[in-house]
């Protein structure tokens, strides 16, 4: 990014496309000439051609905010936003003043327009705000190097809806005569200025975990306005007051912005028109829409544009689109702070410069006086003068039959290398007892992390290897070889307990760098990352967001150590394509287990220590394999020490300990696992019966209580089997490989099939809308249904936050299936279907026999008296509890306990308290009533009725 090398080819845009396009007023200006410009692949004005060193030398301010979208991106309504943020809420002079005077465009230059909005926004006074959609390539150098670094909003939008919001924008300022076809065409094609929107977003997507960078979404404002202020104002240490981001949100408000001269163009387009003889009549802010593209593109080109983003992400870590829908990250692990080693590009981008600078850091100094970095002689840099060796790592040769072994230091690296290397060479046990492992199996950074005299050069000695190679490396992903991400070789990533890592590499530096600081001092450093390579958990996350890359095995230590079950050699031998007989498989066993290990003088190091501790005259009987348990840090930390490094772990690893991560489907705007994408094609082409019964719900609003009474209905009342079988679930496990097919299940399954779904009305199959089955839908106070999916995340996903910080993601849709009331109100539409009844947990609390006959009825079911009561009596809290057909009893037992340790606190079973208003006990009453208001503004302008 910050790279004083960028050489920019700019050449004529030759494509005859380009001239039909320009021809057609697509390109701004026709009676100019195109170019295009590399590497930014984009498309200007040919007199841009001579301000881009201009823009590039551009000087930037520590204190500038930059707001950068691919236009149509939602840019007027966030700079809006933002001047106001940080010019105290003068909504005065916002009414008053042109935004475009406040606020200036930096590349509307005088070449191709009226004014040299570079000097203008070179004499503005501080703090500026300055917009661009210029690509990042093309944005000035300063951006990555000022300090302390400027702040940066990026939003997005979908495709779809910025290709209909550009071609109206085209018509609009550019008198454009081609059809929204040809404009698709053109979009698709990168012609419409400044190039294609996905190279665009991919850019500034690899670089969102900057911390002076905040990227959103055009949907989410749209969604969440309140929300994205008040992260905006926090990202821009602006805080804000209710009554202030009330008047905030008022300003922002669609309406008030189409009405607001200050900002809707009106005057300056009525001169336009006026001038150019234009009788067009659309409006530069127009409709707003989330999804507006429905109203304007043929089915042809809707497919034109999903299958291109396809093509475009694939490859890519931004969640794709698939089958149509646009998955975008909800919530993932959340990375916090800077690690020592943070490079934030593109892993294969080419053009890389990697800023190195001395780690100034006063804590840096201290720890390495006491021999923690390993060098006590050697100064130290964080990775964001840069020695060839980095850049020699990452252009380093690839090879398709590389295998690599990638791990934070301590965490079973050596075992995990033993297993690939003979797994990768026929198990050769005869000649892993009596070479060593560093001479198998070369650590490419050795290296990189000690003086030059010190160790052979291990690149030159890896190029040299035969093939198949297995290689070792503790570097971060953003300083690996770019060519892994291409070549794309098997990589295997370890990681293990954060407690366990900081005492086994507490000992590793006492006894290889002579560390004279204490366990505690030691974890201080550990918890900041200011020892090699950084942070653990920044580290591992970099790996577990591509987990599911089919070349990547993700590992833990712990797993390893099970080593006795066989499954993970199997599973290692499996992912390398190796078969194992069991004799092979036994002798593998014997020969990874930590005592053979432990003896072993091909992986021991002892002979080397030995040297060592004569070299330094050392007395420390430390061992290189030392105890390899886990949990031993309970031997050796104190109490202090591990709450650090668990509060550390929280805060790095957020909400989910690795046990739930979302991506986020549109147009359902539904959260799900990452996995599910990859069904929707196969739910939405289930085949639906005439006579099947559908109950659906937002999760946590009565569902197990609703399909047991439906269930029973459908089949005679049958309390016997129904204590034994299982009701079909859609939308549940089927994205997990490892889980039953419940969509083969349910397929196979006799009628009258009851299924249960919490999927969105958008997300379930087609064929519900034609064949029209029966609908049981349920829905509970909104406040209740919190609290209950607080519990079952506390039960199922180690939710570690208070229900109050929980009610923040629930409002916010990042919990499974998204937002509620999105969800409720997609079914509230149809509730007076004639084959739809919609029931509310209350009622049923209130009213069971009342509720049970209703459904009867609905169902075309008759009851006597008798098995009324019989039926409510089952139906009871109580007896629901007890049953285990659907309580789960003996399965929860044993993670109610493992849970209750884990978080330190009560954790309740399936089945909780099902009591109307139990939420009083778990949540505040301010967070309460920040619930009940927002509520009544999901609510407001539908019928729905409000019952708080």
């Amino acid at each position: 990014m910050a790279d004083k090398h960028i050489e920019f080819v700019v050449e004529p845009a030759e494509d005859p496309s380009v001239e039909k396009y320009r021809k057609d007023n697509l390109m701004h200006v026709s009676s100019q000439k195109i170019i295009k410009i590399n590497p930014s692949n984009s498309y200007m004005p040919a007199p841009f051609r001579d301000h881009i060193d201009r823009i590039r030398r551009f000087t930037v301010r520590p204190d500038d905010v930059w707001l950068v979208t691919y236009p149509k991106c939602g840019t007027t309504w966030t700079q809006e936003m933002l001047w106001l943020l940080i010019n105290n809420l003068d909504f005065e002079t916002a009414k008053k003043i042109q935004l475009i005077r406040r606020s200036p465009f930096l590349e509307f230059n005088e070449d191709f327009h009226s004014v040299d909005t570079m000097k203008i926004a070179e004499n503005i006074a501080s703090p500026r705000l300055i917009k661009s959609h210029l690509p990042l390539q093309l944005l000035p150098q300063q951006l990555w190097t000022v300090k302390p670094k400027v702040r940066i909003i990026y939003v997005t939008r979908d495709a779809k809806d910025v290709a209909v919001s550009y071609f109206h924008h085209h018509k609009l300022m550019c008198k454009y005569n081609g059809t929204l076809n040809d404009f698709v065409d053109a979009f698709i094609s990168g012609y419409a200025l400044p190039g294609t929107i996905w190279d665009h977003i991919l850019d500034f997507w690899n670089i969102r975990h900057e911390p002076n960078l905040l990227l959103i979404s055009y949907e989410e404002m749209k969604k969440a306005i309140r929300r994205i202020a008040t992260k905006t104002a926090q990202f821009l240490n602006r805080s804000l007051t209710e009554e202030q981001l009330k008047q905030l949100c008022e300003h922002l408000s669609f309406e008030s912005m189409k009405k607001n001269p200050a900002v809707n163009l009106e005057e300056q387009l009525q001169k336009i028109r006026e001038r150019q003889n234009f009788e067009v009549e659309e409006k530069f802010i127009r409709k707003g829409k989330v999804g507006g593209w429905k109203d304007e593109l043929s089915p042809e080109a809707s497919e034109k544009i999903d299958k291109w983003t396809r093509e475009k992400l694939r490859g890519t870590d931004y969640p794709c689109c698939r089958y149509g829908y646009s998955v975008g990250v909800a919530a993932l692990c959340m990375r916090a702070g800077d690690m020592a080693a943070r490079i934030s590009v593109d892993m294969a981008d080419k053009h890389i410069d990697f800023v190195v600078e001395p780690a100034e850091d006063p804590s840096v100094e201290k720890y390495r006086k006491a021999n923690l970095v390993h060098f006590s002689t050697q100064k130290i840099i964080k990775i964001t003068p840069s020695n060839s060796y980095i850049e020699r790592i990452r252009r380093f040769t690839v090879r398709p039959d590389d295998v690599w072994i990638v791990t934070y230091p301590k965490c079973g690296t050596t075992w995990s290398q033993e297993m690939l290397w003979l797994l990768i060479n026929d198990l050769d046990f005869e000649t892993a007892r009596t070479i060593n492992l560093s001479r198998r199996s070369p650590c490419i950074d050795t290296k990189y992390i000690g003086k030059e005299h010190q160790f052979p050069d291990t690149i030159k000695g890896t190029e040299e290897f035969k093939s198949p190679r297995l290689i070792k490396s503790h570097l971060p992903l953003q300083l690996l070889p770019q060519q892994l991400w291409t070549v794309k070789p098997k990589v295997i990533y370890v990681t293990r307990d954060a407690k366990d890592v900081a005492v086994s590499y507490f000992h590793h530096h006492k006894l290889f760098s002579k560390y004279t600081g204490t366990l505690n001092d030691f974890v201080d450093a550990f918890v900041n990352g200011y020892v090699m390579p950084g942070a653990l958990w920044d580290h591992t996350l970099d790996f577990w967001k591509i987990r599911h890359e089919p070349n990547v095995l993700f590992n833990t230590y712990e797993e390893m150590r099970k080593i006795e079950n066989s499954t993970f050699v199997t599973k290692t031998a499996k992912f390398l394509n190796r078969s194992l007989t069991e004799e092979q498989l036994k002798q593998l066993c014997e020969h990874l287990s930590f005592e053979s290990m432990k003896k072993n003088p091909a992986v021991n190091l002892e002979e080397e220590l030995q040297q060592i501790r004569k070299q330094q005259k050392s007395e420390i009987e430390e061992q290189f394999i030392r105890k390899g348990k886990v949990g031993g840090w309970k031997e050796e930390l104190c109490p202090e020490a591990s709450e650090k490094i668990e509060k550390w772990t929280r805060e790095k690893l957020r909400v989910y300990l690795y046990s739930y991560e979302l991506v986020r489907i549109t147009p359902s705007n539904c959260c799900m696992s990452p996995g599910f994408p990859e069904k929707i094609d196969t739910i939405r082409s289930f085949t639906v019966r005439p006579d099947d019964v559908w109950v659906v719900t937002y999760p946590k609003c009565g569902t197990t209580w609703t399909q047991e009474m439906v269930w029973l209905l459908l089949n005679d009342i049958d309390f016997e089997t129904a204590k034994s079988v299982s009701i079909g679930f859609l939308g549940s496990k089927e994205h997990h490989p490892n889980q039953l097919d419940t969509i083969k299940l349910l397929e196979n399954m006799k009628s009258p099939r009851c299924i249960k779904s919490h999927l969105p009305a958008e997300l379930l199959p087609k064929q519900l809308w034609t064949v029209k089955p029966k609908f049981v839908l349920l829905e509970v106070e909104a406040k209740d249904a919190l609290v209950s999916s607080y519990h079952h995340h506390r039960l199922f996903f180690s939710f570690v936050e208070s229900c109050d910080e929980f009610a923040e993601y629930f409002m916010a849709g990042i919990v499974g299936c998204g937002y509620m009331w999105d969800h409720v109100l997609g079914f509230w539409k149809i509730r007076d279907e004639p084959n739809v009844l919609f029931n509310t947990f209350e009622e049923m609390k209130k009213d069971l026999p009342g509720v049970v006959k209703r459904t009867a009825d609905f169902l075309g079911r008759s009851l006597t008296s008798e098995q009324l009561e019989n039926l409510c009596e089952h139906l009871s809290f109580k007896s629901m509890k007890d049953n285990k057909a659907v309580s789960h009893e003996d399965e929860m037992h044993h993670r109610e306990e493992k849970q209750a340790v884990q978080l330190k606190g009560k954790v309740y079973p399936f089945m909780r308290k099902g009591e109307v208003g139990s939420w009083k006990s778990d949540l505040s009453p301010e967070v309460a009533e920040k619930v009940d208001n927002w509520t009544k503004e999901k609510l407001t302008g539908t019928d729905y009725p409000i019952t708080f």
